[in-house]
Protein backbone atom coordinates (compact mmCIF):
# COMPACT_ATOMS: atom_id res chain seq x y z
CA UNK A 1 0.00 0.00 0.00
CA UNK A 2 2.83 2.40 0.85
CA UNK A 3 4.43 1.65 -2.52
CA UNK A 4 1.21 2.53 -4.35
CA UNK A 5 0.79 5.76 -2.37
CA UNK A 6 4.42 6.62 -3.01
CA UNK A 7 3.99 6.27 -6.77
CA UNK A 8 0.73 8.20 -6.73
CA UNK A 9 2.02 11.11 -4.63
CA UNK A 10 5.65 11.20 -5.74
CA UNK A 11 6.71 11.06 -2.09
CA UNK A 12 9.22 8.46 -0.91
CA UNK A 13 8.05 5.41 1.02
CA UNK A 14 10.15 6.49 4.00
CA UNK A 15 8.53 9.93 4.10
CA UNK A 16 5.06 8.43 3.79
CA UNK A 17 5.77 6.01 6.62
CA UNK A 18 7.05 8.84 8.81
CA UNK A 19 3.96 10.93 8.03
CA UNK A 20 1.54 8.10 8.80
CA UNK A 21 3.43 7.06 11.92
CA UNK A 22 3.82 10.58 13.28
CA UNK A 23 0.29 11.81 12.56
CA UNK A 24 -1.24 8.50 13.64
CA UNK A 25 0.64 8.55 16.91
CA UNK A 26 -0.44 12.09 17.65
CA UNK A 27 -4.07 11.26 16.84
CA UNK A 28 -3.80 8.35 19.28
CA UNK A 29 -2.81 10.92 21.91
CA UNK A 30 -5.94 12.91 21.02
CA UNK A 31 -8.19 9.93 21.67
CA UNK A 32 -6.35 9.23 24.90
CA UNK A 33 -7.06 12.75 26.15
CA UNK A 34 -10.71 12.38 25.14
CA UNK A 35 -10.93 9.04 26.95
CA UNK A 36 -9.52 10.68 30.07
CA UNK A 37 -12.13 13.43 29.74
CA UNK A 38 -14.82 10.72 29.78
CA UNK A 39 -13.45 9.35 33.04
CA UNK A 40 -12.94 12.73 34.70
CA UNK A 41 -16.41 14.06 33.85
CA UNK A 42 -17.95 10.84 35.17
CA UNK A 43 -15.81 10.52 38.29
CA UNK A 44 -15.81 14.21 39.29
CA UNK A 45 -18.78 16.45 39.98
CA UNK A 46 -19.39 19.46 37.75
CA UNK A 47 -17.88 21.74 40.40
CA UNK A 48 -14.80 19.53 40.82
CA UNK A 49 -14.31 19.30 37.05
CA UNK A 50 -14.71 23.07 36.88
CA UNK A 51 -11.99 23.45 39.54
CA UNK A 52 -9.70 21.18 37.52
CA UNK A 53 -10.38 23.34 34.44
CA UNK A 54 -9.25 26.41 36.41
CA UNK A 55 -6.04 24.61 37.44
CA UNK A 56 -5.41 23.58 33.84
CA UNK A 57 -5.92 27.03 32.35
CA UNK A 58 -3.59 28.51 34.98
CA UNK A 59 -1.02 25.84 34.08
CA UNK A 60 -0.87 27.17 30.51
CA UNK A 61 0.43 30.57 31.67
CA UNK A 62 4.20 29.81 31.67
CA UNK A 63 3.95 28.08 28.30
CA UNK A 64 1.87 30.81 26.69
CA UNK A 65 3.95 33.65 28.14
CA UNK A 66 7.49 32.35 27.63
CA UNK A 67 8.25 28.69 26.91
CA UNK A 68 5.91 28.37 23.94
CA UNK A 69 7.07 31.56 22.16
CA UNK A 70 10.74 30.67 22.64
CA UNK A 71 9.95 27.19 21.35
CA UNK A 72 8.69 28.77 18.12
CA UNK A 73 12.03 30.52 17.71
CA UNK A 74 13.97 27.36 18.50
CA UNK A 75 12.20 25.34 15.81
CA UNK A 76 12.56 28.14 13.24
CA UNK A 77 16.30 28.61 13.80
CA UNK A 78 17.23 24.94 14.01
CA UNK A 79 17.38 24.47 10.19
CA UNK A 80 19.32 27.73 9.88
CA UNK A 81 21.88 26.60 12.50
CA UNK A 82 22.14 23.23 10.82
CA UNK A 83 22.64 24.85 7.42
CA UNK A 84 25.50 26.92 8.86
CA UNK A 85 26.99 24.08 10.99
CA UNK A 86 26.32 26.05 14.19
CA UNK A 87 24.36 23.42 16.13
CA UNK A 88 26.67 23.62 19.15
CA UNK A 89 26.13 27.36 19.53
CA UNK A 90 22.40 26.96 18.86
CA UNK A 91 22.12 24.25 21.55
CA UNK A 92 23.78 26.38 24.21
CA UNK A 93 21.73 29.44 23.20
CA UNK A 94 18.34 27.77 23.60
CA UNK A 95 19.35 26.07 26.86
CA UNK A 96 20.40 29.44 28.22
CA UNK A 97 17.02 30.91 27.31
CA UNK A 98 15.21 27.98 28.91
CA UNK A 99 17.26 28.46 32.08
CA UNK A 100 16.18 32.12 32.29
CA UNK A 101 12.54 31.12 31.87
CA UNK A 102 12.83 28.32 34.43
CA UNK A 103 14.18 30.65 37.11
CA UNK A 104 11.49 33.24 36.49
CA UNK A 105 8.74 30.61 36.48
CA UNK A 106 9.92 29.03 39.72
CA UNK A 107 10.19 32.43 41.42
CA UNK A 108 6.69 33.38 40.27
CA UNK A 109 5.32 30.03 41.44
CA UNK A 110 6.85 30.41 44.90
CA UNK A 111 5.53 33.96 45.22
CA UNK A 112 2.04 32.86 44.18
CA UNK A 113 2.19 29.93 46.61
CA UNK A 114 3.16 32.18 49.53
CA UNK A 115 0.38 34.62 48.66
CA UNK A 116 -2.23 31.85 48.52
CA UNK A 117 -0.87 30.27 51.73
CA UNK A 118 -1.17 33.55 53.66
CA UNK A 119 -4.69 33.94 52.23
CA UNK A 120 -5.56 30.50 53.60
CA UNK A 121 -6.05 28.80 50.23
CA UNK A 122 -3.79 25.76 50.59
CA UNK A 123 -5.05 24.06 47.42
CA UNK A 124 -4.00 26.96 45.22
CA UNK A 125 -0.72 27.30 47.14
CA UNK A 126 0.14 23.69 46.28
CA UNK A 127 -1.14 24.13 42.73
CA UNK A 128 1.16 27.12 42.18
CA UNK A 129 4.27 25.09 43.00
CA UNK A 130 3.17 22.06 41.01
CA UNK A 131 2.31 24.19 37.97
CA UNK A 132 5.66 26.01 38.06
CA UNK A 133 7.80 22.88 38.32
CA UNK A 134 5.72 20.89 35.83
CA UNK A 135 5.92 23.74 33.31
CA UNK A 136 9.72 23.82 33.53
CA UNK A 137 10.13 20.08 33.07
CA UNK A 138 7.45 19.75 30.38
CA UNK A 139 8.81 22.65 28.31
CA UNK A 140 12.30 21.16 28.31
CA UNK A 141 10.88 17.86 27.10
CA UNK A 142 8.84 19.63 24.43
CA UNK A 143 11.89 21.47 23.08
CA UNK A 144 13.84 18.24 22.80
CA UNK A 145 11.02 16.31 21.18
CA UNK A 146 10.54 19.11 18.67
CA UNK A 147 14.22 19.18 17.76
CA UNK A 148 14.41 15.41 17.47
CA UNK A 149 11.38 15.51 15.20
CA UNK A 150 12.96 18.29 13.10
CA UNK A 151 16.13 16.19 12.82
CA UNK A 152 14.00 13.33 11.42
CA UNK A 153 14.32 11.26 14.57
CA UNK A 154 10.56 11.08 14.36
CA UNK A 155 10.02 7.59 15.66
CA UNK A 156 12.02 8.39 18.77
CA UNK A 157 10.42 11.81 19.28
CA UNK A 158 6.90 10.49 18.82
CA UNK A 159 7.52 7.46 21.02
CA UNK A 160 8.80 9.60 23.87
CA UNK A 161 6.16 12.30 23.54
CA UNK A 162 3.29 9.83 23.25
CA UNK A 163 4.68 7.82 26.14
CA UNK A 164 4.76 10.95 28.29
CA UNK A 165 1.17 11.85 27.40
CA UNK A 166 -0.04 8.31 28.03
CA UNK A 167 1.68 8.18 31.42
CA UNK A 168 0.30 11.62 32.33
CA UNK A 169 -3.27 10.49 31.70
CA UNK A 170 -2.78 7.07 33.33
CA UNK A 171 -1.23 8.57 36.46
CA UNK A 172 -3.92 11.26 36.67
CA UNK A 173 -6.69 8.65 36.52
CA UNK A 174 -4.91 6.22 38.88
CA UNK A 175 -4.14 8.85 41.51
CA UNK A 176 -7.70 10.17 41.45
CA UNK A 177 -9.10 6.66 41.68
CA UNK A 178 -6.84 5.21 44.37
CA UNK A 179 -5.67 8.15 46.49
CA UNK A 180 -8.04 11.13 46.51
CA UNK A 181 -10.80 12.77 44.54
CA UNK A 182 -9.12 16.17 44.89
CA UNK A 183 -8.45 17.54 41.33
CA UNK A 184 -5.10 18.83 42.60
CA UNK A 185 -3.70 15.29 42.39
CA UNK A 186 -3.99 15.45 38.59
CA UNK A 187 -1.25 18.09 38.50
CA UNK A 188 0.99 15.85 40.59
CA UNK A 189 0.44 13.02 38.10
CA UNK A 190 1.37 15.25 35.17
CA UNK A 191 4.56 16.37 36.91
CA UNK A 192 5.64 12.83 37.81
CA UNK A 193 5.17 11.63 34.22
CA UNK A 194 7.10 14.56 32.72
CA UNK A 195 9.95 14.15 35.22
CA UNK A 196 10.33 10.47 34.35
CA UNK A 197 10.46 11.15 30.61
CA UNK A 198 12.88 14.02 31.10
CA UNK A 199 15.21 11.50 32.70
CA UNK A 200 14.66 8.96 29.89
CA UNK A 201 15.31 11.49 27.12
CA UNK A 202 18.44 12.60 28.95
CA UNK A 203 19.88 9.35 27.64
CA UNK A 204 18.57 9.62 24.06
CA UNK A 205 19.08 13.33 23.37
CA UNK A 206 22.94 13.25 23.23
CA UNK A 207 22.67 10.27 20.87
CA UNK A 208 20.31 12.24 18.61
CA UNK A 209 22.74 15.19 18.34
CA UNK A 210 26.27 13.89 18.92
CA UNK A 211 27.74 16.91 17.11
CA UNK A 212 26.34 19.20 19.82
CA UNK A 213 28.44 17.48 22.46
CA UNK A 214 31.63 17.37 20.40
CA UNK A 215 34.10 19.68 22.28
CA UNK A 216 35.86 20.75 19.08
CA UNK A 217 32.61 21.64 17.30
CA UNK A 218 31.32 23.44 20.38
CA UNK A 219 34.51 25.51 20.70
CA UNK A 220 34.44 26.55 17.04
CA UNK A 221 30.76 27.51 17.25
CA UNK A 222 30.99 29.31 20.61
CA UNK A 223 31.43 32.81 19.12
CA UNK A 224 28.05 32.45 17.41
CA UNK A 225 26.09 31.65 20.61
CA UNK A 226 25.19 35.27 21.51
CA UNK A 227 23.90 35.80 17.97
CA UNK A 228 21.54 32.82 18.22
CA UNK A 229 20.34 33.90 21.64
CA UNK A 230 19.60 37.34 20.22
CA UNK A 231 18.01 36.02 17.01
CA UNK A 232 15.74 33.55 18.79
CA UNK A 233 14.56 36.30 21.17
CA UNK A 234 14.08 38.74 18.29
CA UNK A 235 11.97 36.17 16.49
CA UNK A 236 10.06 35.16 19.64
CA UNK A 237 9.35 38.47 21.35
CA UNK A 238 6.11 39.12 19.43
CA UNK A 239 4.84 35.72 20.57
CA UNK A 240 5.78 36.61 24.14
CA UNK A 241 3.93 39.93 23.89
CA UNK A 242 0.69 38.64 22.48
CA UNK A 243 1.03 35.44 24.51
CA UNK A 244 0.15 37.51 27.57
CA UNK A 245 -2.98 38.89 25.90
CA UNK A 246 -3.92 35.48 24.53
CA UNK A 247 -3.63 33.86 27.95
CA UNK A 248 -5.82 36.52 29.56
CA UNK A 249 -8.34 36.05 26.74
CA UNK A 250 -8.31 32.27 27.13
CA UNK A 251 -8.46 32.39 30.92
CA UNK A 252 -11.27 34.96 30.85
CA UNK A 253 -13.53 32.37 29.22
CA UNK A 254 -13.48 30.29 32.41
CA UNK A 255 -12.96 32.95 35.03
CA UNK A 256 -15.87 35.09 33.82
CA UNK A 257 -18.10 32.03 34.22
CA UNK A 258 -16.60 31.44 37.68
CA UNK A 259 -17.31 35.01 38.84
CA UNK A 260 -20.55 35.75 36.96
CA UNK A 261 -22.12 32.27 37.11
CA UNK A 262 -20.66 29.35 39.13
CA UNK A 263 -18.02 26.61 39.08
CA UNK A 264 -20.52 24.09 37.67
CA UNK A 265 -20.90 26.30 34.60
CA UNK A 266 -17.10 26.32 34.24
CA UNK A 267 -17.25 22.53 34.14
CA UNK A 268 -19.86 22.57 31.37
CA UNK A 269 -17.85 25.00 29.32
CA UNK A 270 -14.70 22.92 29.89
CA UNK A 271 -16.45 19.89 28.34
CA UNK A 272 -17.62 21.90 25.33
CA UNK A 273 -14.16 23.41 24.93
CA UNK A 274 -12.36 20.08 25.28
CA UNK A 275 -14.51 18.26 22.72
CA UNK A 276 -15.38 21.07 20.33
CA UNK A 277 -12.33 23.38 20.44
CA UNK A 278 -9.36 21.52 21.88
CA UNK A 279 -10.03 18.37 19.86
CA UNK A 280 -9.49 20.41 16.70
CA UNK A 281 -6.36 21.95 18.20
CA UNK A 282 -5.01 18.48 18.91
CA UNK A 283 -5.92 17.16 15.47
CA UNK A 284 -4.32 20.06 13.62
CA UNK A 285 -1.44 19.98 16.05
CA UNK A 286 -0.88 16.33 15.12
CA UNK A 287 -0.46 17.29 11.48
CA UNK A 288 1.53 20.44 12.22
CA UNK A 289 3.96 18.44 14.34
CA UNK A 290 4.97 16.59 11.19
CA UNK A 291 4.51 19.50 8.77
CA UNK A 292 6.27 22.39 10.56
CA UNK A 293 9.82 21.04 10.27
CA UNK A 294 9.21 20.48 6.55
CA UNK A 295 7.95 24.04 6.10
CA UNK A 296 10.87 25.52 8.01
CA UNK A 297 13.40 23.36 6.18
CA UNK A 298 11.97 24.46 2.83
CA UNK A 299 12.12 28.12 3.84
CA UNK A 300 15.62 27.78 5.32
CA UNK A 301 17.44 31.07 5.72
CA UNK A 302 15.44 32.71 2.87
CA UNK A 303 18.49 33.29 0.71
CA UNK A 304 16.21 33.39 -2.35
CA UNK A 305 12.50 34.00 -2.95
CA UNK A 306 12.00 30.46 -4.22
CA UNK A 307 12.55 29.07 -0.72
CA UNK A 308 9.57 30.96 0.67
CA UNK A 309 7.32 30.15 -2.29
CA UNK A 310 8.19 26.46 -2.04
CA UNK A 311 7.17 26.41 1.64
CA UNK A 312 4.12 28.65 1.21
CA UNK A 313 2.69 26.42 -1.54
CA UNK A 314 2.55 23.51 0.90
CA UNK A 315 1.01 25.72 3.60
CA UNK A 316 -1.77 26.82 1.22
CA UNK A 317 -2.78 23.21 0.72
CA UNK A 318 -2.82 22.82 4.49
CA UNK A 319 -5.19 25.80 4.80
CA UNK A 320 -7.66 24.20 2.36
CA UNK A 321 -7.52 21.00 4.40
CA UNK A 322 -8.09 23.07 7.56
CA UNK A 323 -11.27 24.58 6.13
CA UNK A 324 -12.61 21.25 4.87
CA UNK A 325 -12.03 19.37 8.12
CA UNK A 326 -13.60 22.18 10.16
CA UNK A 327 -16.74 22.20 8.04
CA UNK A 328 -17.01 18.41 8.30
CA UNK A 329 -16.74 18.38 12.09
CA UNK A 330 -19.19 21.27 12.50
CA UNK A 331 -21.78 19.30 10.48
CA UNK A 332 -21.09 16.11 12.46
CA UNK A 333 -21.49 17.91 15.79
CA UNK A 334 -24.63 19.68 14.53
CA UNK A 335 -26.25 16.38 13.55
CA UNK A 336 -24.99 14.18 16.41
CA UNK A 337 -24.03 16.62 19.17
CA UNK A 338 -25.96 14.85 21.94
CA UNK A 339 -24.54 11.46 20.97
CA UNK A 340 -21.00 12.87 20.84
CA UNK A 341 -21.33 14.45 24.29
CA UNK A 342 -22.78 11.24 25.69
CA UNK A 343 -19.96 9.17 24.16
CA UNK A 344 -17.07 11.41 25.15
CA UNK A 345 -18.20 12.73 28.53
CA UNK A 346 -20.92 12.25 31.12
CA UNK A 347 -24.67 12.18 30.46
CA UNK A 348 -25.13 15.27 32.64
CA UNK A 349 -23.49 17.48 29.99
CA UNK A 350 -25.86 16.61 27.12
CA UNK A 351 -28.07 19.63 27.84
CA UNK A 352 -25.36 21.92 26.41
CA UNK A 353 -24.73 19.72 23.34
CA UNK A 354 -26.46 22.24 21.05
CA UNK A 355 -23.51 24.57 21.59
CA UNK A 356 -20.95 21.99 20.42
CA UNK A 357 -21.02 22.92 16.68
CA UNK A 358 -20.30 26.54 17.59
CA UNK A 359 -17.28 25.51 19.66
CA UNK A 360 -16.03 23.38 16.75
CA UNK A 361 -16.43 26.35 14.42
CA UNK A 362 -14.45 28.53 16.84
CA UNK A 363 -11.71 25.89 17.03
CA UNK A 364 -11.54 25.62 13.24
CA UNK A 365 -11.34 29.39 12.80
CA UNK A 366 -8.59 29.63 15.42
CA UNK A 367 -6.51 26.93 13.75
CA UNK A 368 -7.04 28.48 10.32
CA UNK A 369 -5.68 31.78 11.62
CA UNK A 370 -2.76 30.02 13.34
CA UNK A 371 -1.88 28.12 10.17
CA UNK A 372 -2.26 31.23 8.02
CA UNK A 373 0.20 32.89 10.41
CA UNK A 374 2.78 30.32 9.30
CA UNK A 375 3.42 32.70 6.40
CA UNK A 376 4.70 35.34 8.81
CA UNK A 377 6.98 32.81 10.49
CA UNK A 378 8.33 31.42 7.24
CA UNK A 379 9.12 34.96 6.10
CA UNK A 380 10.73 35.85 9.46
CA UNK A 381 8.17 38.66 9.89
CA UNK A 382 6.76 37.66 13.26
CA UNK A 383 6.61 41.28 14.46
CA UNK A 384 3.80 41.84 11.93
CA UNK A 385 1.65 39.43 13.94
CA UNK A 386 1.51 41.70 16.99
CA UNK A 387 -1.37 43.86 15.77
CA UNK A 388 -3.78 41.10 14.67
CA UNK A 389 -3.11 38.87 17.66
CA UNK A 390 -3.23 41.55 20.34
CA UNK A 391 -6.28 43.24 18.80
CA UNK A 392 -8.15 39.92 18.58
CA UNK A 393 -7.29 39.08 22.19
CA UNK A 394 -8.43 42.47 23.53
CA UNK A 395 -11.68 42.13 21.59
CA UNK A 396 -12.07 38.58 22.92
CA UNK A 397 -11.61 39.61 26.56
CA UNK A 398 -14.27 42.30 26.15
CA UNK A 399 -16.70 40.05 24.30
CA UNK A 400 -16.25 37.24 26.82
CA UNK A 401 -17.19 39.51 29.71
CA UNK A 402 -20.28 41.08 28.17
CA UNK A 403 -21.42 37.88 26.47
CA UNK A 404 -21.30 36.02 29.79
CA UNK A 405 -22.77 38.92 31.74
CA UNK A 406 -25.90 39.17 29.59
CA UNK A 407 -26.37 35.68 28.15
CA UNK A 408 -24.40 33.27 30.35
CA UNK A 409 -22.80 30.21 28.78
CA UNK A 410 -24.44 30.61 25.32
CA UNK A 411 -23.28 34.22 25.22
CA UNK A 412 -19.72 33.17 26.01
CA UNK A 413 -19.67 30.52 23.27
CA UNK A 414 -20.95 33.00 20.66
CA UNK A 415 -18.34 35.51 21.85
CA UNK A 416 -15.58 32.94 21.29
CA UNK A 417 -16.80 32.32 17.72
CA UNK A 418 -16.87 36.05 16.94
CA UNK A 419 -13.39 36.50 18.42
CA UNK A 420 -11.88 33.75 16.28
CA UNK A 421 -13.60 35.06 13.13
CA UNK A 422 -12.10 38.48 13.87
CA UNK A 423 -8.69 36.84 14.39
CA UNK A 424 -8.87 35.25 10.92
CA UNK A 425 -9.89 38.55 9.34
CA UNK A 426 -7.07 40.48 11.00
CA UNK A 427 -4.34 37.92 10.24
CA UNK A 428 -5.30 37.73 6.55
CA UNK A 429 -5.72 41.51 6.16
CA UNK A 430 -2.38 42.40 7.76
CA UNK A 431 -0.57 39.82 5.61
CA UNK A 432 -2.10 41.21 2.42
CA UNK A 433 -1.09 44.72 3.44
CA UNK A 434 2.41 43.51 4.40
CA UNK A 435 2.94 41.95 0.97
CA UNK A 436 2.43 45.35 -0.68
CA UNK A 437 5.16 47.02 1.38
Amino acid sequence: MLTALSKLSGVSRKSLFEAIFTIGGRIFSVFLVIATTKFLTTFLSEAEYGQLALYNITATLPSTFFFGPVGQGILRFYPIAKEKSHLGAFHHAYNKLHSYGARATLAAGCLAALTCWFAGNLNWAAASILIAVASIVYSRNTYRYGLQNAARKRTLALGLETGERVLQQVLAVALLWFLTGNPLIVLAGYLAASALFSFINGYYYPKSFPEIFDPAATASAAPHQPAYTRDILKYSWPFILFGVFFWVQNASERWTLEFLCDTEMVGRYAVLNQIGFQSLNLLFGSISYFLFPILFNRAGSLQNSGQFEHADRLNRWYLWFNAGLTLTLVLVFWAFGVEVIRLLSSEKYTEVAWLLPLMALAGGLFNFAQNYANRYMLALKTSKLVVPKVAASIAGITLNFFGTLYYGLPGLVVSVVITQALYVLLVVTVWLLTKRT
